[in-house]
């Protein structure tokens, strides 16, 4: 296949789009071919190219640069490091009167989703204009390893026609580049999302056609043509935006659940921003078991890229702080030995399909007596055998409120099974081994080996049952990822 810096030889003669790298029409699922074709993406959003003078960056461990608005000093900085990089286009590409207007008493927002859509079309038709053409030509000429566009931020659904326009552009100037955008978290204002007209703070004007979220993520595809689904969310909130517990409880998995679910009927593959960041009277800062309970648990959903929000400084820091000083933070040093694990893990990742995931109850001590813990919403609780006819049974000794696990089920292209199990356990503070548990699985006796690939070298080790039984031991918020059988596991030679 024909890579970025190739097809320079190719593009901007005479205005004549490329060949092409899949042949003559880019082909359904072309998501899920990059993904195949490319290491498992671990990025961070970022801005400041005083931020990346020095090669932190690349050596945590991130692989690829997420370039937010100064494309040319970020994707300069991943070019002596040795990364690639994705640019990202904002909603400025709207036509400069609209964005002037939109700038006054809401202009924009007070009209109706029908105004909105014919307002956006009216403003640029044919948008990227030619002096963001040939800023894009002269990018990807001077730093060849631009491997993806993320067009816009959040989307609403007046919008998406215009960004579809963008996208499509893009795909034909840079056929071997992936072309995404990334969606508005589930469980908000769905009128919000469907572009109703803006009547105060927080109140929109309700749809006019059945909408929910799940028809606003088939419109990104659909009407954008996105070609992954990605989705930011951000669990750890702090009064009065709201409450922690509640927000994961009813909001959280549900999100997750939702983009998987639809990913999965639009064929596209899926990913997502995870939270590094706390802002005061809005979020909190993650521990080190929070941050991983994020990212693993996306692993178990079946996600194939995760994005940090941020790299550098946002609001009290992300993996680092200062805006100017640039200190690496407690986050930073725990994201090293995080992406090497989702590294080794996501080379296979990439080659499995996400068949289910079940939420895996703990139990916690409530006055003398022993409770089951309540599943968040969008989740389905684990039932041993009846749900799954290869293990029956997962039990922990360790008691608590967020001592529950998730499994995740997938199948590789040959029908072989593979699961990803992960301790849930997380909390303000904690560190990932001090929330560590202990698990026996119990498999049919049809099971008589089980291989794991290892997070920490990347080795498949083969591991013994005792009694169609097997122990396992993981940090908190950490998952393990297993094959029934000791066949190999996908994507290891391919690379």
């Amino acid at each position: 296949m024909l890579t970025m810096r190739h097809m320079l030889f190719l593009t901007w003669v005479g205005g004549v789009l490329p060949a092409f790298a899949f042949g003559t029409e880019r082909p359904a699922d072309f998501g899920t071919q990059w993904i195949r074709a490319h290491p498992f993406t671990l990025m961070a959003l970022t801005q400041r190219i005083t931020a990346v003078q020095d090669d932190r960056y690349a050596t945590s461990g991130l692989n690829t640069m997420l370039a937010w608005k100064r494309w040319e000093g970020l994707a300069s900085a991943a070019q002596r490091m040795g990364i690639p990089y994705h640019c990202h286009l904002s909603k400025g590409l709207l036509g400069g009167e609209l964005r002037r207007k939109g700038q006054k008493n809401h202009y924009f927002e007070t009209l109706s989703a029908l105004d909105k859509a014919a307002a956006l079309e009216a403003a640029q038709p044919e948008p990227p204009g030619d002096a963001l053409r040939e800023r894009l030509r002269q990018l990807n000429q001077d730093y060849s390893d631009c491997q993806a566009f993320v067009v816009w931020d959040e989307p609403k659904r007046p919008s998406m026609k215009t960004a579809g326009k963008v996208m499509t552009w893009l795909k034909q100037a840079f056929p071997d580049a992936l072309v995404y955008s990334n969606a508005y978290p589930g469980g908000g204002n769905i009128a919000k999302y469907f572009g109703g007209k803006w009547i105060s703070s927080g109140t929109y004007q309700e749809p006019t056609i059945a909408y929910d979220y799940a028809e606003y993520l088939r419109d990104i595809v659909r009407i954008m043509g996105s070609d992954v689904l990605m989705v930011d969310i951000y669990p750890y909130r702090l009064p009065p935006e709201g409450d922690e517990a509640e927000f994961i409880h009813n909001r959280y998995f549900k999100c997750l659940a939702d983009v998987r679910r639809v990913s999965l009927e639009m064929g596209v593959p899926y990913w997502i921003f995870v939270q590094t960041f706390g802002k005061e009277g809005y979020t909190r800062r993650p521990s080190e078991s929070d941050l991983r309970m994020q990212v693993f648990v996306a692993l178990a959903y079946g996600f194939t890229g995760i994005c940090y929000f941020t790299y550098d400084h946002t609001y009290d820091g992300a993996l680092l702080r200062g805006e100017n000083s640039h200190r690496s933070t407690d986050l930073y040093y725990d994201t090293v030995r995080l992406n090497r694990e989702v590294a080794n893990l996501g080379r296979p990742l990439r080659f499995l399909t996400s068949t289910d995931v079940r939420f895996v109850q703990g139990h916690r001590n409530t006055n003398g007596r022993t409770e089951s813990n309540r599943a968040p919403k969008g989740t389905v609780i684990y039932q041993g055998q009846t749900d799954n006819v290869l293990i029956r049974d997962i039990t922990w000794s360790e008691r608590g409120m967020n001592r529950n696990c998730l499994l995740g089920a997938f199948n590789d292209d040959d029908g072989s099974d593979y699961f990803l199990l992960v301790n849930l356990s997380r909390g303000e503070g904690l560190r990932a081994a001090d929330a560590t548990i202990t698990l026996t699985l119990t498999f049919d006796p049809v099971v008589t080996q089980i291989s794991r690939m290892s997070r920490e070298t990347g080795a498949v080790e083969q591991l013994a049952l005792t009694g169609n039984q097997l122990t396992v031991t993981l940090p908190g918020g950490t998952g393990d990822l297993f094959r029934v059988g000791d066949g190999t596991f996908p994507g290891i030679s391919k690379e």
